[in-house]
C-alpha cells in the first residue's frame, strides 16, 4: 500500500566525507521538554546495556511521564561514529527529536551511542557491520526487559545504514512495527555505485574534471578495501574501518526482506543523494506484509527539506535546521497506530 504524506549517513555520509569524533557529557535522568515547549511529558534515563561481545553501550531511554508499560521504540543510527543522537562532531542530525514526539503519544524510545563513541565501550574502527546489527539486537533485547516497557509492543526505527539493520529486526526477531527512513533496498555495493553517480550529476561542468579524478581514487579505494583481511587498514593515509566496508559492499537485503513479518513505513526523499526514492517500489514489492511508502518532496537524505538543487555542499547549511517537523511527527502518528492495539 502506498501512502503519501503531503509535501546515512546508507551506505550514508561515512562515505564521503571525513569526521571527527566528539566526546559527549551525559546528564542521566533529566526532564524532556515537549516539542512546543509545555510541561515536560517524559524522564530520560541514562542507561547502559550489554552487548553479545561484553561492551556496555551507553544510551538514553526516555519514558513518557505517568504509569505503563509503555509501547516502545528503538531508534538505531545511519553508518559512520555515531552517538546516541547521530551525531559526529559539528554534523548533527539530532535524530533524538524523534524521542520528544514518541513520548508525547505515549511511547518510550531507546537510543544509544556506537561501540567507542561518546560513553560506549569499545573501539569503533574494529567494529563490523554485523557487529552493529548485533548491537541493534542486544539494544531491542534490553527495552524488551524494561519494566517500564510492554515488551509486546515494540518498534524500531532505522535511518539508512540503520534501517539495514531495522529491516533485519522486524524478519528476525519478533516486533510490531519498523520505520525505515532513507534506507537503501539493494546491496551495498549497488547502493554505493548509484550514489556515486547521483553525486557526479549533481556537480556542475566545471567540476567534472575533479569528478573523474575522485571516481579513479574511490575504486581504487574500493579495491583495496576489498583486498583486506583485518578489521582497520591506512589506506591514502588515514586508517579506515574495513571490515565493516566489506561487510556492508556484500550484504544484499533482498532475502531479509521476504522474512519481514512486521508492518512497515518507509521513507526516502526525492532529493536524497544517497539512497535512490527508486528502492521504494522495491521494499512495496518485496515486503510481505502491510507496507506504506512515501517518496518526500524535497526530502534530502539528512532528513530536512531544501527547496535548492540537491548536493554534498548544502550538507552543512541543512544541518544547522532542525529535522522535517512533519517527517516526525507523522512517523510518531504511524508509530502509535500500529503499536497502539498490542497495548490495549
Amino acid at each position: 500500500m502506498q501512502k503519501n504524506f503531503g509535501r546515512d549517513h546508507g551506505p550514508s555520509v561515512a562515505y564521503l566525507l571525513p569526521f571527527s569524533i566528539v566526546r559527549m557529557k551525559i546528564n542521566a535522568a533529566q526532564a524532556l521538554p515537549t516539542t512546543d515547549g509545555a510541561t515536560p511529558h517524559a524522564i530520560e534515563h541514562e542507561v547502559g546495556l550489554a552487548n553479545g561481545s561484553g561492551l556496555i553501550l551507553r544510551g538514553t531511554l526516555v519514558v513518557p511521564a505517568g504509569p505503563g508499560p509503555w509501547a516502545a521504540v528503538l531508534i538505531i543510527p545511519g553508518s559512520g561514529p555515531l552517538d546516541r543522537d547521530s551525531n559526529i562532531g559539528s554534523l548533527r542530525m539530532n535524530i533524538g527529536t524523534m524521542a520528544a514526539a514518541l513520548a508525547q503519544r505515549g511511547i518510550a524510545s531507546l537510543r544509544y551511542d556506537r561501540r567507542g563513541i561518546a560513553a560506549s565501550d569499545g573501539n569503533w574502527l574494529a567494529t563490523g557491520f554485523f557487529d552493529n546489527r548485533d548491537d541493534a539486537l542486544a539494544a531491542l533485547h534490553y527495552l524488551r526487559l524494561r519494566p517500564e516497557v510492554h515488551g509486546d509492543a515494540l518498534g524500531v526505527v532505522g535511518h539508512s545504514e540503520g534501517g539495514l539493520h531495522a529491516l533485519w529486526l522486524a524478519g528476525h526477531a519478533n516486533i510490531n512495527a519498523a520505520v525505515l527512513l532513507a534506507t537503501p533496498a539493494r546491496s551495498g555495493r549497488d547502493a554505493l555505485q548509484w550514489q556515486e553517480t547521483r553525486i557526479r550529476s549533481t556537480l556542475p561542468t566545471i567540476a567534472r574534471p575533479v569528478s573523474a579524478l575522485m571516481r579513479a581514487i574511490a575504486s581504487r579505494t574500493l579495491a583495496r578495501v576489498e583486498a583486506s583481511t583485518g578489521d582497520t587498514a591506512r589506506i591514502y593515509g588515514r586508517r579506515m574501518n574495513v571490515r565493516w566496508y566489506r561487510e556492508l559492499l556484500n550484504y544484499d537485503p533482498l532475502e531479509d526482506l521476504a522474512m519481514i513479518s512486521a508492518p512497515v513505513l518507509a521513507i526516502t526523499g526525492d532529493k536524497d543523494l544517497q539512497v535512490s526514492p527508486g528502492d521504494l517500489e522495491i521494499f512495496a514489492r518485496l515486503i510481505p506484509t502491510h507496507t506504506e511508502t512515501d517518496a518526500v518532496t524535497d526530502l534530502t537524505h539528512l532528513l530536512r527539506r531544501d527547496a535548492q538543487r540537491p548536493r554534498l555542499r548544502s550538507y552543512r547549511r541543512l544541518l544547522k535546521q532542525p529535522m522535517d517537523h512533519d517527517l516526525v511527527e507523522n512517523v510518531a502518528i504511524w508509530l502509535r497506530s500500529q503499536l497502539s492495539t498490542a497495548v490495549d
